[in-house]
């Protein structure tokens, strides 16, 4: 393992030993200070914020402005789509 994978472990803060549930979709250790279920809530609420509508747009524009090349300002929002979906399929 890592070094923060034995150091949770001898801490006993991981629950599940499962390498299929060792994705980001999935907490597999205690965190300090909150459930798994808070941390996994925070996680959603941060993600629905980020790939929201407006904040993407936001970083269209932000993207736009910045850029030299009309073709290049559309490579950042493309990814953003493609994460966004990708987000809402794994999470929600």
């Amino acid at each position: 393992g890592t070094p923060l994978y034995d150091r949770l472990d001898s801490e006993g803060r991981i629950f599940s030993k499962d390498w299929s549930k060792y994705t980001q979709s999935n907490v597999v250790y205690y965190p300090k200070n909150m459930t798994p279920e808070e941390l996994m809530e925070g996680t959603r609420r941060v993600i629905k914020g980020y790939y929201s509508t407006p904040q993407m747009m936001k970083r269209l524009w932000g993207n736009v402005k910045l850029s030299k090349l009309a073709a290049t300002s559309f490579v950042v929002p493309s990814i953003n789509f493609a994460m966004r979906r990708y987000y809402m399929r794994e999470f929600f």
